[in-house]
């Protein structure tokens, strides 16, 4: 309401908000308001978030969007997220479909987050604003590449349950390629289904083949990017009709 703004607006000029870099700020100032969990995302902005000891215990002021815009203070959206990745992220990879970042022979990287940041990126933004995220490769592949946003049609996303194969031999027993340990976030449930599911990609021998040819598969942990197929049979196919029709794509390394 107008008369709570305008009390708020009284803060002005008050050495009263302390950031997460441990100084201390007057109102107004264009600080960002996150937990302690969402400000992991990004380290390196530090100077700019609140500490989140006093949003957290003040919680009724910091969640109310009249108090925020009288003080000058902004929440911590998918949308910032997006617009600051240049700060956690190579800038050369900006524009990129795909990148190598943890794959073998990518390169060094020091300096790169985790790969569970990239898990831990998606459990806060949510599939919904997968839009937001179509310039950055940030989704990651089983093999430890990462693609962008825009790149997630190009994906082989797994079933619920893929075929589990006993025995390799029926495909001239192809050697297992490597896959890139993540845990979906979430309950011990989830955990257990992506678990389940990068075994199948490890030991399937179609799915094997199919990343030799070219294929990239979308990690089990940020399955729910997008919808599951309904058949292992139809994953496959519009992979191969993908890869027929551009066979070349280019992906960057690390430097």
């Amino acid at each position: 309401s107008d008369i709570r703004s305008q009390q708020f607006r009284a803060l002005i000029g008050a050495r009263l908000l302390p950031l997460a870099n441990g100084s201390v700020f007057c109102f107004p100032f264009d600080a960002i308001v996150a937990s302690e969990q969402e400000q992991a995302l990004m380290p390196s902005m530090r100077d700019s978030f609140v500490d989140p000891k006093c949003s957290e215990r003040l919680t009724r002021f910091f969640s109310s969007p009249d108090f925020l815009s009288a003080v000058g203070l902004q929440r911590f959206t998918p949308a910032v997220l997006a617009l600051n990745l240049a700060s956690v992220l190579p800038r050369h990879w900006k524009g990129k479909d795909r990148v190598q970042a943890f794959e073998p022979g990518g390169g060094d990287t020091t300096g790169l987050p985790a790969p569970e940041w990239f898990v831990n990126l998606w459990n806060f933004a949510g599939p919904e604003n997968l839009h937001l995220f179509t310039a950055w490769p940030v989704v990651p592949l089983t093999s430890g590449g990462l693609a962008s946003g825009s790149a997630i049609s190009t994906l082989v996303n797994l079933p619920e349950d893929p075929p589990a194969f006993s025995s390799r031999v029926g495909l001239g027993n192809t050697p297992p390629v490597g896959m890139l340990a993540l845990q979906a976030a979430g309950d011990e449930e989830a955990k257990t289904r992506c678990a389940t599911a990068c075994q199948h990609v490890q030991t399937n021998p179609v799915l094997t083949a199919l990343q030799r040819l070219g294929c990239a598969i979308l990690h089990p942990a940020v399955a729910n990017l997008v919808p599951r197929p309904q058949s292992f049979a139809a994953a496959a196919a519009s992979s191969l009709a993908r890869l027929e029709a551009n066979p070349a794509g280019e992906i960057a390394g690390r430097e």
